[in-house]
């Protein structure tokens, strides 16, 4: 199963995706963690090295992209497969799991992320999902990857909300744009928010939350020092009814 998260920016989608993709290598899972946001955080979080972003491998870029334009998946011009790519270019964490990165590779002024937005989605297309329980894919900040279709094969979007309007006016716009991809399984998830304060928002935007992470002091101490992040029997809980609603079950 291919999940992918989108939202506004500071939301929290980091911090779920990471959360998430750790409790799936816990109870056994291959987990393929993929960074897409070229402001990277996600390695941090999963407690993997930060070592071998794909922005850095012009060459490689260049060769998945020219298949992507022919056409053609899975074998690049270079002599490798997408296999030799999660194998070279992933940094392996946990149990049996890995974290691909997209990173950032470019100086002030040169231009757009074209062609490392192409190459993202041809790998993500191009993956075996045969090699790997969960593609747990964590989005850059707003609706690019939607609109230029990188989460076009997902199985499952995830919409990550925090407790204010301007999340709930992304979402809203997100949604289209998945519908126009023709993506029909849609979540959502909220982060961050204390007490009462869900129930009230559920009510004012009349909308159903399937994974819910209130604020916590140890992520946030966590995200301060720059930590791998840990789970708790809380979020623990939230994950294991999410995946049974989703009949996710590990024989």
């Amino acid at each position: 199963m291919t999940i992918s998260f989108a939202g506004k920016g500071g939301v929290g989608k980091t911090t779920i995706c990471s959360l998430l993709s750790l409790y799936l290598d816990k109870k056994g899972f291959r987990v393929l963690s993929i960074d897409a946001d070229p402001d990277a955080n996600l390695s941090i979080a999963l407690g993997a090295n930060y070592t071998k972003p794909l922005s850095t491998q012009k060459e490689l870029l260049k060769s998945i992209v020219n298949n992507h334009k022919n056409g053609l998946q899975g074998f690049y011009e270079l002599n490798t497969t997408v296999e030799d790519v999660v194998a070279t270019y992933g940094d392996s964490w946990g149990n049996n799991s890995k974290v691909l990165t997209l990173g950032w590779s470019k100086n002030g002024g040169e231009g757009c992320y074209c062609v490392e937005n192409t190459a993202l989605s041809s790998l993500i297309r191009s993956v075996d999902k045969n090699d790997f329980d969960f593609i747990i894919i964590d989005g850059e900040a707003g609706l690019e990857h939607l609109s230029r279709g990188v989460f076009a094969t997902s199985d499952l979007l995830v919409l990550v909300y925090q407790m204010g309007r301007r999340s709930v006016q992304t979402a809203k716009d997100a949604k289209k744009l998945a519908s126009d991809l023709g993506i029909k399984n849609i979540k959502n998830a909220i982060s961050g928010y204390k007490d009462d304060e869900l129930k009230i928002f559920e009510e004012i935007f009349d909308e159903e939350f399937s994974i819910k992470i209130p604020q916590q002091d140890n992520i946030r101490q966590k995200d301060i020092l720059g930590e791998k992040l840990a789970l708790n029997h809380i979020i623990e809980y939230e994950f294991e009814t999410f995946l049974n609603n989703l009949k996710v079950k590990n024989d």
